[in-house]
């Protein structure tokens, strides 16, 4: 599952300087300030220029409301409506599973969809058996291995980022292949031909891709500058990591505690409207629905906490050493942009399968003037920085963007870490307690664990990508301050250097020769 980077945020946060490059106004609009007025929205250029005293005007309005602030209000309506439900399904659930649970099933009822039965009571190949308390146990135990691996990710891309942008692939490879093998031998073809061609796409994608590492590289190095400075972007990574992995805790005894609660089979169940396969089938969707919308919303407020705090006031240099932020950002998203975010998050729930298709367009947007426009509007203004030069020779930002391996490395290694909690899974069911092993449903349990490994994982990738994403809209707005933050890699840029294709937008061609021995000069001394 791949869902992380789908919200476009509205935005009005990427601090910026008085740009003197007005061929990135449609792409921008952003407004001569920083840190953006608290109390007010901002004063219309047009307006300022006839009116110079109305900035100081607008200050001394009263702020509006967080209704007349908020951006998509429906989004957010929605959300919050099913979330209630969620909340009521959850614990009503629950509170049946802890009073009236019954490990004894009924032998003479079976699961049943359509006329479709999942066998005799006689066999341990029935669907009854499959979702536990156990299971529930078994599934927590995966979730914690995955925030465990996860926080190891994150260590490594602090430290080494070579060695990840290098190894995640290869290793995603390797699990992908070691999962076919094991699909065969445990009988599960299906399983296996899947993994089998994903690990072909992966491998023709790296050797497509093989010239980009280096630029994959040098964009998470200038990303970890940024971090560096700010350590609060490690802690809200790990805060959301937290918060993901609570969210997986409770979805896992909600989808058990549903299943156990509606299964037909069940004696406390009563035979009647409120238990049968079919709606047993149906609120389990729901959940698995519900749990995908709020772990979008979770990876896209950490990463527009990121995109539009730190990073881009470093990028800027208008950090702050009185304030955290972090956290300032976080009271503009959820004071302005809760909406989109749970927008975005809701399409991801039904453009699941193709994200990496959508990945450049709705997850470019994420930092785009930080919360001041909508969902559609901040698409939009993607949309054009992506395609800008659009039917010209490939150089410039959009170029650099869409060349951009950083966010393929980021996904690979959360595949491989999702494959490594199944294969726990698999190993605590076959090694450890073989009661766990129903033959015939096996693959339903792996794939859930798969699935709740991904989203944890992806709470972290969100949080990096967040970085690089910022890089990209601060380059196409900004992109003289690379020499200030990173000249060794600011320098590739120039003639005769390794990105000279991309440098069309980044390193002017008519920059004087003093300019460049100077940034050489800088480069040396670093």
């Amino acid at each position: 599952m791949y869902w992380h980077q789908s919200t476009i945020v509205d935005s009005s946060i990427i601090p910026t300087e008085k740009m003197s490059r007005p061929d990135f106004n449609d792409v921008a609009k952003i407004e001569n300030s920083m840190p953006p007025i608290e109390s007010s929205q901002q004063v219309p250029r047009e307006e300022r220029q006839a009116h110079p005293n109305a900035e100081q005007v607008r200050i001394n309005q009263p702020l509006p409301s967080f209704w007349a602030r908020c951006h998509d209000r429906w989004a957010l309506v929605a959300f919050l409506l099913s979330l209630a439900v969620y909340t009521i399904l959850s614990g009503y659930a629950i509170y049946c599973l802890v009073n009236d649970y019954d490990d004894e099933l009924d032998t003479t009822n079976h699961f049943s969809v359509s006329g479709i039965t999942t066998g005799t009571s006689n066999d341990n190949d029935n669907l009854e058996n499959t979702f536990t308390v156990k299971t529930g146990w078994m599934f927590a135990g995966a979730s914690a291995i995955a925030m465990g691996l996860s926080l190891g990710l994150l260590f490594f891309v602090r430290y080494f980022p070579t060695i990840v942008i290098y190894m995640a692939p290869i290793l995603c490879v390797t699990y992908l292949l070691g999962t076919a093998a094991g699909s065969f031998w445990l009988g599960i073809p299906v399983m296996g031909i899947i993994s089998a061609l994903f690990a072909a796409v992966v491998v023709l994608a790296l050797f497509q891709f093989r010239s980009r590492i280096e630029l994959a590289k040098d964009l998470m190095i200038t990303a970890n500058m940024a971090a560096a400075k700010h350590w609060s972007v490690f802690w809200t990574v790990i805060i959301g990591l937290l918060v993901q992995g609570l969210n997986t805790l409770w979805n896992i005894f909600t989808f058990i505690a549903v299943f156990l609660r509606f299964e037909p089979w069940q004696k406390h169940c009563d035979t009647g409207t409120y238990c049968s396969g079919p709606l047993t089938c149906i609120l389990l969707v729901f959940v698995v629905l519900e749990h995908i919308w709020i772990s979008a919303v979770i990876s896209n407020v950490t990463l527009t906490v990121m995109a539009g705090g730190p990073y881009a006031n470093w990028w800027y240099g208008t950090d702050s050493d009185t304030k955290s932020e972090s956290l300032w950002a976080l009271k503009k998203a959820a004071g302005t942009s809760l909406g989109s975010i749970a927008f975005g998050s809701l399409l991801v729930v039904f453009i699941e399968a193709i994200h990496f298709v959508m990945n450049a367009i709705t997850g470019g947007g994420s930092s785009v003037e930080r919360f001041k426009y909508g969902y559609i509007q901040s698409g939009r203004d993607v949309w054009r920085l992506f395609n800008k030069g659009h039917g010209l020779k490939k150089k410039g930002i959009a170029a650099l963007l869409s060349d951009s391996l950083v966010g393929k490395s980021l996904h690979f290694a959360c595949i491989a870490n999702a494959i490594l909690c199944a294969a726990f899974t698999y190993l605590y069911m076959t090694a450890i307690d073989r009661s766990m092993k129903i033959d015939g449903w096996e693959w339903l349990i792996l794939l859930y664990s798969f699935f709740l490994a991904m989203s944890i994982g992806l709470v972290l990738t969100s949080a990096i990508e967040a970085g690089v994403s910022t890089i990209f809209v601060c380059l196409d707005k900004d992109p003289g301050k690379l020499k200030d933050r990173n000249p060794e890699f600011y320098i590739k840029f120039a003639p005769g250097g390794r990105y000279y294709d991309y440098g069309h937008d980044i390193y002017p061609e008519h920059q004087n020769d003093d300019v460049h021995a100077n940034i050489v000069e800088r480069s040396g001394k670093s």
